[in-house]
């Protein structure tokens, strides 16, 4: 059964990412929905709770933010954002993350998670860029060369007041291993350092 608190607690900490991220460009894309979709899929493969969750909280805070963005913009549409191209590829890639960790992992410890998670942010990144760089339209757009695709992938197009593409890299690499190290700590060694606990007090009580 999942610690249902903490998960709420690691639920916190994707909403208040995210809203960071939204109130302030320098905590852009801290939200970990990578580590997430990996630890979900690493450790509750076979829950359906654990799907539930992990595609539920997803979905919800990508709604708590549009209705943020709606309300600063109301030229914005809620659904226009919601199913656009940009956020169903992200869901693909993030169902992507998870079927890998459910199906292709065959170890599942904390260490793997740990050494997993920058490996999955990453490619979660490298993905999202590559496509950005293929759909980009004048007059913010990319060659379609090599060097396009890498100028994607580190500094971005020039566009003033926007930040280069590592930026986003590296706040998603402290966003994900952040959740990675708290889902860790609260949800598998915790309970598994109280069943210990448990165990040996139960052990000792049959002694006596």
């Amino acid at each position: 059964m999942l610690p249902l608190i903490a998960v709420a607690l690691l639920a916190v900490l994707l909403f208040g990412l995210r809203f960071l991220g939204f109130a302030n460009v320098a905590f852009a894309n801290l939200a970990p929905v990578s580590a997430m979709a990996l630890c979900f899929g690493l450790f509750y493969r076979r829950s359906l709770l654990a799907v539930a969750l992990a595609f539920g909280l997803l979905v919800l805070s990508d709604v708590f933010v549009t209705v943020l963005a709606v309300r600063q913009d109301p030229n914005l549409s809620f659904w226009g954002l919601m199913a656009s191209s940009t956020v169903l590829l992200r869901y693909a890639v993030y169902g992507g993350v998870f079927a890998v960790a459910c199906f292709w992992m065959k170890r599942r410890t904390s260490g793997i998670a740990l050494a997993m998670t920058p490996a999955m942010t990453l490619g979660f990144y490298v993905i999202m860029n590559t496509v950005a760089w293929l759909s980009s339209t004048p007059p913010f757009a990319y060659a379609k060369t090599l060097a396009g695709w890498w100028q994607s992938q580190t500094v971005g197009l020039p566009i003033p007041g926007a930040p280069p593409s590592y930026f986003f890299l590296r706040n998603a690499l402290i966003g994900d291993l952040l959740f990675t190290v708290l889902f860790v700590c609260l949800v598998v060694w915790l309970p598994s350092s109280r069943r210990t606990a448990d165990s040996a007090l139960k052990l000792s009580e049959n002694a006596v």
